[in-house]
């Protein structure tokens, strides 16, 4: 969804993937939620 908002807009679309990693923010219960969350959060400023 980043990638077609950016080809289609001028919009800088800043995103990072925490899945497919051998070691990541994704291994922990609730903190990929709680980054997803935060994430919803900035985009309302």
């Amino acid at each position: 969804m980043a990638l077609s908002l950016e080809n289609k807009t001028d919009a800088d679309v800043d995103y990072a993937l925490v899945w497919d990693q051998p070691h990541g923010d994704a291994d922990y219960d609730g903190e990929l939620v709680q980054w997803i969350e935060k994430i919803c959060a900035d985009l309302k400023k």
